[in-house]
């Protein structure tokens, strides 16, 4: 489908083309998690989780940066036009070599072995969509808070990394390539130390005996974010903005992937990848769907300038992320609940 793009012939045929990217990238990342359960013991998965969640924020950096790197002028999708005698328009031809490389990446999965099943509770069954709502609504509380304040954390970050290089260049009137490149390079840092960061963190509190450590560590890591990026809006230098900025990006970073970790240790196993699946739903809706609208419309419509792209970033953060560290801190309770039924050989799952 990514191939496909290259071939669209207008705006219709190009949407329907990225949906089926999107269909595609949907099945990712819930069977990538359950075979990640399924190859480490629940002791050992905050790590492989974590680094797991870097490589997608890494490929999405490499992406931006790669892609206008490929498509300059004399660049090496110029060389590869010249070379073939392609005469199509250079973001065409990138998307169709993309495409084809991606054929020999799906055949080697096809080398991959399918892990035994760990952490089992009961018959070795498959569970149904129904049971799977089933277990959801019992625990609707849990889920509620915790994965609606992770999807207003990533509401604030999806958004500000989207109007990020607009208000470098609108404020500061830096350079579309500087505030790309700037914002790459913080983007990759605080990017590792925030997933891997938050991993860490997750796995120290649960040593402490903590049975709500994955709601504890998303919550300091939201809180980070909370503080960071207003700070980021008011400061008055470049660099400044940028530095805190990237705070705020790993501490949100963080505060999204320490539920993917959460999830491989309190839902049973045969419905792990039918509840993530629902997880990134939700904070995709949520995160990519609301997070630039919201950032463009009060921009437009509340402040009437596109010079003051900032103050949208600091009102819609100042207006979410109270919202979000509450239901984080709500989580706390059932979130135990759930984690002792999980846990004990006489509960209920």
């Amino acid at each position: 489908m990514t191939a496909l793009c290259g071939f669209a012939t207008g705006f219709w045929t190009l949407f329907l083309a990225r949906v089926g990217v999107a269909v595609g990238e949907a099945g990712i990342a819930p069977t990538s998690l359950s075979v990640i359960s399924d190859n480490f013991p629940v002791e050992r998965r905050s790590r492989p989780i974590s680094i797991w969640v870097f490589g997608a924020a890494l490929a999405t950096v490499l992406a931006f940066g790669g892609g206008g790197l490929l498509l300059t002028a004399g660049g090496p999708i110029d060389s590869l036009k010249n070379l073939l005698g392609i005469e199509m328009a250079s973001w065409r031809v990138l998307l169709v070599v993309l495409g084809l490389c991606g054929v020999p990446l799906v055949l080697a999965l096809l080398t991959l072995r399918e892990p035994a099943r760990r952490d089992w509770i009961g018959e070795p069954t498959k569970a149904s969509v129904r049971h799977t709502l089933r277990f959801v609504k019992e625990h609707q509380l849990m889920f509620a808070f915790f994965f609606g304040g992770t999807a207003l954390c990533l509401l604030v970050l999806d958004g500000i990394l989207v109007w990020l290089p607009a208000l470098l260049m609108r404020s500061y009137e830096m350079p579309l390539s500087e505030a790309g490149t700037s914002i790459a390079l913080v983007s990759i840092v605080a990017g590792l130390a925030g997933t891997v960061g938050s991993g860490y963190l997750n796995d120290v509190l649960a040593k402490r005996g903590h049975s709500d450590g994955p709601v504890r560590a998303t919550f300091i890591f939201a809180v980070i974010g909370a503080v960071s990026f207003p700070l980021a809006v008011v400061v008055e230098q470049a660099w400044s903005t940028v530095l805190c900025f990237g705070v705020g990006i790993a501490g949100l970073a963080g505060a999204s992937t320490v539920p993917q970790i959460a999830m491989q240790q309190i839902v049973p196993n045969r419905m792990r990848a039918q509840v993530a699946a629902g997880y990134f739903f939700l904070v995709n809706v949520v995160g990519f769907g609301l997070g630039p609208l919201a950032i463009g419309f009060t921009t437009d419509h509340v402040f009437g300038s596109e010079s003051r792209v900032g103050e949208s970033m600091l009102v819609v953060t100042l207006i979410t992320m109270p919202v979000a560290l509450l239901l984080l801190f709500l989580a706390r309770r059932p979130f135990r609940r759930l984690k002792f039924s999980y846990s004990s050989p006489t509960g209920t799952l």
